[in-house]
């Protein structure tokens, strides 16, 4: 598991791995005005080295303005990562659950 809380803008958390066919659960919790993304970083399948916070390739999946529970269903063998896009106030607390 993964979990990160956010105190600003333009952080995100550690990577986490989906295996083809797997199910990941993403939590965000806690009382914050802000912006947090689910972001997916797709490479290839054989290539399973620790992404770089910097790649361009991230892509946004879900954004997310309140607290959440969800699922990522039939994991596609990417990587996943929540970032926070916009921070006013609070602390949004996210967990990525494989």
């Amino acid at each position: 598991m993964i979990s990160k809380t956010f105190s600003a803008a333009t952080q995100y958390s550690a990577p986490v791995f989906l295996e083809q066919n797997k199910t990941m659960a993403v939590s965000l919790s806690g009382a914050f005005v802000g912006t947090v993304q689910l972001q997916r970083l797709m490479k290839d399948e054989t290539d399973r080295d620790y992404p770089a916070a910097s790649d361009s390739a991230w892509a946004v999946v879900s954004s997310y303005t309140a607290p959440v529970e969800n699922q990522v269903a039939n994991g596609d063998g990417c990587w996943y990562r929540a970032y926070c896009s916009a921070y006013t106030s609070g602390s949004p607390v996210v967990k990525l659950m494989v």
